[in-house]
């Protein structure tokens, strides 16, 4: 009993020496950080700004988030890739300013691009301001700098300062709510501060790094380095464009088909239910550092991710088949009885889509971009095929429904992909450094769930 105690006892202590472990509860613990701050955030700006204002500025804020999107370019994933195989010194401050020069300027000229437009489409004068404009392009291309160094900071495995990072923007924020001079803007000030914010994280997140590695920026041969790249940035890109591509129209599809009754119905599912989606993006990301540091290991490492997480899902589900009713009944009783089958019926998916998730890190560890690619532009087709069919029939259902046919499909083609390449001879080859080689790193994945 006593060797007993003792073991349950050191196991904490093991789990945390684990460095995917340990990464994965970290970056769980940023993201749903930054999340209740996140709404805190809104309930204090709704509180002291006008509906209006706060309205103008949630769609500046997507306007900003959907341009980073678009414009990081696979940055923040080439360079978890491309770093552990340089030297320490000029070469690794060089691979990372080339990533960080990249993602930042594609992201202001990414903002200044959706400037233009949008105080025609939304029909709000002051967003014509040059003051918003450079906000707006500022705030786009310093969140790119953020997701390059966030990811940085996992493939060193000090994911602890990201997480510092992350709280410090979304603290930053709250105060500068209040800040008179950015009151008086409004939803204009609402976006400074926003940038005010990231600048500041980004900034701290440097100065880190330059204390950690001793980071300079190296200006010499950077175009050499983001051609040298090019390839792993582009598949990378590809990849992560496909895999958001349903989380943003989705809801379009639904506002657009469905009554504004049931849209608001649907958005407290769909809001509630990411959040279980938490914990297999978490370990994806750090299983995709620790796997592109050991590519030969990233399989072996895989099996442990999921021994992790597919216990934790299979609870999270049994646990919200009792609890989905409550919990949306926190926004109203209606919300609770129209919308808690389709919450559950989200939650559902989480178990294939960690099953996809680590496939599709799995694929892009051994730089399978166009594979990778294909799965998941393919599984993002399905999503929207299917929901715009159901929700004509069926309402928002058709929306849970839609996600989980997706999901299912990704499972199906990881069989095929199994049963199929299996029997064969793959060489296991460490990446080169300029992300090719002729087969990429070890093509094991038909191995990942035997």
């Amino acid at each position: 009993m006593v060797e007993r105690s003792v073991s349950l006892a050191r196991l904490p202590r093991q789990f945390f020496r684990d460095a995917l472990a340990r990464a994965s509860s970290l970056i769980v613990v940023a993201t749903s950080l930054t999340a209740i701050l996140g709404f805190g955030y809104w309930v204090l700006a709704a509180r002291v700004y006008p509906a209006s204002e706060v309205g103008t500025a949630a769609v500046s804020v997507s306007v900003m988030t959907v341009a980073s999107l678009l414009s990081l370019l696979g940055t923040s994933s080439a360079v978890v890739q491309r770093i552990p195989t340089r030297r320490a010194g000029a070469e690794w401050s060089l691979t990372v300013s080339a990533s960080l020069a990249v993602a930042f300027f594609f992201g202001v000229l990414s903002g200044l691009i959706c400037w233009v437009p949008l105080p025609y489409i939304i029909h709000v004068a002051a967003l014509r301001s040059p003051t918003y404009g450079l906000a707006l392009a500022a705030g786009v291309g310093l969140t790119n700098a953020g997701s390059v160094l966030d990811n940085i900071w996992v493939v060193e495995r000090r994911t602890e300062v990201r997480l510092l990072t992350n709280t410090l923007m979304s603290t930053v924020k709250l105060p500068l709510l209040l800040l008179p001079v950015l009151h008086a803007e409004g939803a204009v000030g609402i976006q400074i501060g926003w940038t005010v914010a990231v600048l500041a994280a980004d900034g701290t997140s440097l100065l880190l790094l330059a204390r950690h590695r001793a980071f300079r920026p190296v200006v010499a041969n950077l175009f050499a380095e983001v051609s040298a790249m090019r390839l792993t940035m582009f598949g990378n890109y590809m990849i992560g464009v496909g895999a958001s591509i349903p989380t943003y129209v989705v809801p379009v599809i639904v506002g657009a088909i469905v009554s504004l009754t049931d849209t608001a119905y649907f958005y407290s599912a769909w809001r509630v239910g990411s959040f279980f989606f938490i914990g297999s993006l978490s370990v994806a990301a750090a299983l995709f550092a620790e796997g592109s540091r050991a590519p030969s290991r990233a399989t072996a490492r895989a099996r442990q991710a999921l021994k992790v997480i597919v216990p934790l899902l299979l609870l999270a589900t049994v646990a919200l088949v009792f609890l989905a009713k409550p919990l949306l009944t926190a926004f109203g009783r209606s919300y609770g009885e129209h919308a808690a089958l389709l919450l559950i019926l989200l939650v559902t998916t989480t178990l294939p889509d960690a099953l996809n998730s680590v496939y599709i890190t799995i694929l892009r560890i051994q730089r399978r971009y166009t594979q990778a690619s294909a799965f998941v532009w393919g599984m993002a087709l399905v999503q929207l095929g299917v929901s715009w069919i159901l929700i004509h029939h069926i309402g928002i259902l058709g929306a849970g429904f839609g996600w989980m046919a997706a999901e299912l499909m990704g499972v199906l083609v990881q069989v095929v992909d199994r049963r199929w390449r299996s029997g064969a001879e793959f060489s296991t080859l460490s990446p080169r450094a300029d992300g090719g080689g002729k087969g990429g790193v070890g093509t094991e994945s038909s191995e990942l769930y035997r």
